[in-house]
């Protein structure tokens, strides 16, 4: 009842308010996403060649109606676009229409793209990703700092994204409390590695002090619009483009926080083709390292040739950029644990099989993350990372 409810209402708002397709008479709807918060349908018109995606926020997760999340999710993925789409447009889907009171969201279709995670796994590498990453990356953070637009403009943009209550419901718990000591009983731990993780997580007070001190840093720095969820699963690619997809959880923020997410699931990538003996994986593995090893420095070097444009100080350059790197290491620790033992693990390491590869591979990213986290200072270069 629940769905074709929801599609009803979407039909109403394809034939009543968008006007995309004309005769709406020969559209054709097929439900696509199988997400956990919500509904995705592709419009198709074969008579006019066209075609669209709609995505349909409702007040509760699909998977529990006690589950409450608000509908101002949809207006903040029109914010962050329409925010961006004069820096990195390339980058970002086409909108076609925003409903915020109903949780409608109507966008470019990327049926000729697939999702970066899904195609990393079967070790497909794309020679021009690092590049683009480094253009994406650089134009979008440093683009929305404070260095790089007019105060009152800025104040302006931030006042209209103050807060986004996900972050309060949902990243809080899931990213930087529950992993360390699962205190709702929801982390998602495999059973070989329960006692594991009991003495290495949930038992150590330092570990749980830096998280605390990055969620801090999560909800009071506001250095640049992030994407707020920003990994493997969240980039379309295809042969020569990628788009940035689901910006929900987008919000003003540390800028280490996206670059972090993103450096952990690359580290997930090699850590499965780790687990893989055949010709294939040992190509991906070295290209997935060039990945880590351009992206990063690279970054780091566009962003300083930005910051310079914009006639910001040297020295002060230099101390955002280094903390920007500071903060990358740790939230990348914070997110491969999450993803390890949290609620939502990564297919990348879920599928490895046997079981006791899959142990030997998680227990190896624990210790990772753990090094990240409290030896932060210490990592001066990301090849010490990629020599775990």
């Amino acid at each position: 009842m629940e769905q074709k409810r929801v599609r009803l209402e979407l039909l109403r708002y394809v034939k009543d308010k968008l006007h995309y397709f004309g005769k709406i008479e020969d559209v054709e709807m097929e439900e696509i996403g199988d997400g956990n918060l919500n509904y995705v349908f592709r419009f198709t018109s074969l008579a006019a060649a066209k075609s669209l995606i709609i995505k349909k926020a409702e007040k509760c997760a699909r998977f529990s109606d006690d589950f409450k999340i608000p509908l101002s999710r949809t207006g903040i993925e029109s914010f962050y676009i329409h925010s961006l789409n004069h820096l990195i447009g390339r980058y970002l889907p086409t909108l076609y229409g925003t409903d915020v009171a109903n949780g409608i969201l109507a966008m470019e279709d990327l049926s000729n793209y697939k999702i970066l995670r899904s195609e990393l796994m079967k070790f497909h590498a794309f020679p021009f990703l690092p590049e683009a990453l480094v253009d994406a990356l650089s134009k979008a953070l440093m683009g929305t700092t404070s260095y790089c637009i007019e105060q009152v403009k800025r104040e302006q943009m931030v006042g209209t994204l103050k807060d986004n209550p996900l972050n309060e419901i949902i990243t809080k718990t899931l990213v930087f409390e529950e992993p360390y000591n699962n205190c709702y009983h929801r982390n998602n731990v495999l059973a070989m590695n329960q006692d594991y993780v009991q003495n290495e997580l949930y038992h150590d007070e330092a570990l749980l002090k830096i998280s605390t001190e990055y969620k801090e840093k999560f909800f009071s720095e506001k250095q640049a619009l992030l994407h707020g969820d920003l990994h493997t699963g969240s980039i379309f690619i295809k042969e020569d483009a990628f788009k940035f997809i689901d910006f929900e959880f987008s919000f003003w923020g540390p800028i280490g926080f996206d670059l972090g997410f993103l450096l952990a699931n690359f580290i997930f990538a090699y850590e499965r083709a780790c687990h893989d003996s055949s010709k294939e994986s040992k190509v991906f593995q070295a290209w997935m390292k060039e990945v880590i090893l351009y992206v990063y420095p690279q970054f780091t070097k566009r962003s300083r040739k930005i910051l310079c444009d914009a006639n910001v100080n040297q020295k002060e350059a230099e101390r955002f950029l280094n903390e920007i790197m500071h903060d990358t290491i740790v939230y990348a620790g914070i997110e491969l644990i999450r993803r390890t033992v949290g609620m939502a693990n990564v297919k990348d390491i879920t599928t490895i099989a046997p079981l006791t590869e899959r142990m030997n591979a998680e227990r190896r990213i624990i210790q990772v993350a753990k090094k990240l986290m409290l030896e932060a200072k210490n990592w001066d270069d990301l090849k010490d990372i990629m020599s775990f």
